[in-house]
């Protein structure tokens, strides 16, 4: 089990997945596989004054970023 603590200054506000589901509280879990790829997720992200999001895609090897909350 590897763990990601978020830096100082950042708060995760939720977890939302492609079928509706958000998770705001508890242990979130996201998987990475050893082929190269994960779980589909949203994870939204508030540093107090904006709201981000970072997108997880299954196949893709990059995170998308965007400076404000989006959803599926």
């Amino acid at each position: 089990d590897k763990s990601y603590q978020l830096p100082g200054g950042l708060n995760l506000v939720d977890v939302a997945y492609p079928d509706g589901e958000k998770v705001s509280s508890g242990q979130v879990n996201i998987r990475f596989y050893e082929k190269g790829y994960s779980d589909r997720a949203i994870l939204h992200i508030d540093d107090g004054e904006d709201k981000i999001s970072l997108q997880i895609e299954p196949f893709l090897s990059r995170v998308k970023y965007y400076d404000s909350y989006i959803e599926f």
